[in-house]
């Protein structure tokens, strides 16, 4: 299975997150991660990277991956690993 890597993080990020959505559970407003990408794209993606080597979802984790706006993103990252 091939490991995500940033660029497929970043394209991911910029074509499912909406500019006009209130933020979730974690308090990140979508606007924040687009004009933060360069801090944001590297964390999820060392995340994800850990979350298949340990084949573990952590449970802080899991709270920001399956909010309602993150959710779309994760779902389109585990697509392109897994093929």
């Amino acid at each position: 299975m091939p490991e995500p890597i940033e660029e497929d993080v970043k394209k991911i990020i910029r074509s499912k997150l909406k500019k006009k959505v209130t933020p979730g559970l974690d308090k990140v407003r979508v606007r924040e991660i687009l004009e933060n990408e360069e801090i944001f794209v590297p964390i999820v993606t060392d995340l994800l990277k850990n979350s298949i080597q340990q084949a573990v979802v952590p449970d802080k984790m899991k709270l920001v991956f399956f909010d309602r706006y993150i959710r779309k993103v994760a779902t389109e990252i585990w697509r392109i690993i897994v093929q």
